[in-house]
């Protein structure tokens, strides 16, 4: 086909309207150069030719105005405004008729009575028509229009010329016209897949930022959901759970039955859970987002797991499990406290939950080269099938049966610990075996402060 589709045809156009403000230039030089020799009798000319060769030039020249304001016309206007049509015959005429006034250079140069002179003046048509691969091979019907137009008006001119060398052209010509043609279309091709290729990119690039907008847009639109929800229902369920613990401790007298106690107690802690699950999904939608934000803070790696351990041990006395934890006297930490207190209180929770009556829940530190610290916490209880691990992992990615929910949790707090660590630059690390117990790996590669560290917030 002559034409490419009317996106790729519009970046062709536009090319040769770059070229065509390149070439309005150029020609005045090289046809400058090529008068100058041609006029100089030491050189190549006559007299004779040198009276016409000036007199092609002083045309030559009228037409590169023309040429430079027309593509710099058209690069001012939107791709999507100049008609194709218009433009595709615009540079076919552009062309076409700079392409003749090179020709009529065998008209107003030519010398009978200089083989040199003759010689010259042809290379200089086959060397201009030669150009065409590069200036007009972007857009085929441009190309093939005034390369056979430039062509046969050459031929016309070459066959008036009463010398052999002008004969020998003229046969050779046609040929050599031919080849070029052969050559534009191969070169078109190519030019042309490039095009489309580089507009198929253009468009799935525009497609992909269309989709990260609606995707960033659906989040946004998400966690300001998460959040108004969020505070909806923390108000009632800290007025449930302030009116509870007001009934638990009997602050206005006794609730008349044991049974009602016992309600209040429950009132109590399922008050405590669902709040807890509240503020994972907020965690978790805020991380997801990047609205979570971590202050490291130089601190005391004893102080923390002890804090986390009496956040811990009164659910495990409860339920009869032994806690442990096995600290690193002296060794100070970069990390956010209150983030990672919320990690282990979350992790070491569920391991209590889970464990059975007995058995030991602990949590172990290591110091591993790179100043990586390393918390495990370890459980005793059924463990987790390979299966249902990684729906424990991915709670919101992954649906979660209610058989699954109930053996192990939903798996907000551990996802939000995963959140929380990998805003450390860390990894956490879960393995399980059934009947054996967890182990829940927590790596933070430069947590450790060394003896040369500044001790001051980080």
């Amino acid at each position: 086909m002559l034409l490419d589709d009317p996106e790729v045809e519009r970046a062709q156009i536009l090319m040769m309207a770059r070229r065509i403000r390149v070439d309005s230039v150029t020609r005045i030089v090289f046809g400058g150069l090529i008068t100058s020799v041609l006029s100089l009798p030491s050189l190549l000319a006559t007299e004779e030719s040198a009276v016409g060769v000036i007199s092609w030039f002083v045309i030559f020249i009228c037409l590169s105005p023309v040429m430079f304001l027309t593509g710099t016309w058209l690069l001012k206007r939107a791709p999507e405004d100049f008609s194709l049509r218009r433009w595709r015959y615009v540079f076919i005429a552009l062309y076409g008729t700079n392409g003749i006034l090179w020709s009529l250079l065998l008209h107003f140069g030519w010398s009978e009575d200089s083989v040199a002179t003759q010689a010259f003046v042809l290379l200089v048509v086959v060397a201009h028509l030669t150009t065409y691969l590069v200036n007009l091979g972007s857009h085929l019907l441009s190309f093939l229009t005034t390369t056979f137009a430039v062509a046969v008006f050459s031929e016309i001119l070459l066959l008036n010329q009463p010398s052999d060398i002008a004969t020998l052209i003229s046969v050779v010509f046609p040929l050599f016209s031919i080849y070029l043609l052969v050559l534009g279309f191969d070169a078109n091709r190519r030019l042309g897949v490039s095009l489309r290729r580089g507009r198929e990119l253009a468009l799935m690039a525009s497609e992909l930022e269309t989709a990260r907008a609606a995707v960033v847009a659906t989040g946004q639109a998400r966690y300001r959901f998460f959040a108004s929800m969020s505070h909806e229902l923390r108000t009632p369920l800290n007025a449930i759970i302030g009116f509870a613990e007001l009934m638990t401790h009997r602050l206005h007298g006794g609730l008349g039955s044991p049974r009602y106690e016992e309600y209040a107690e429950d009132i109590h802690k399922s008050g405590h859970h669902l709040l807890q699950l509240v503020n994972d999904l907020l965690d978790l939608s805020s991380a997801h987002h990047q609205r979570m934000e971590i202050t490291r803070k130089t601190v005391s790696l004893d102080d923390l797991l002890q804090e986390a351990g009496t956040a811990l041990r009164h659910s495990a006395e409860e339920k009869g499990i032994r806690f442990v934890v096995q600290g690193s006297v002296g060794t100070q930490v970069s990390l956010d406290p209150i983030r990672m207190l919320q990690v282990l209180i979350n992790i070491g929770a569920n391991a209590i939950r889970f464990s059975d009556p007995g058995g030991q829940v602990g949590i172990h530190v290591e110091q591993r080269p790179g100043r990586t610290l390393v918390l495990s916490v370890q459980d005793e209880g059924a463990g987790i099938a390979p299966e249902e691990l990684t729906r424990i992992v991915d709670p919101i990615g992954t649906s979660q049966p209610r058989e699954l929910t109930r053996r192990h949790g939903n798996g907000l707090g551990l996802a939000v610990s995963r959140e929380v660590v990998e805003l450390h630059g860390g990894g956490l690390r879960i393995e399980s075996e059934e009947g054996l117990g967890t182990t829940v790996t927590l790596s933070l590669p430069g947590a450790v402060v060394g003896p040369g560290d500044d001790a001051d917030d980080a």
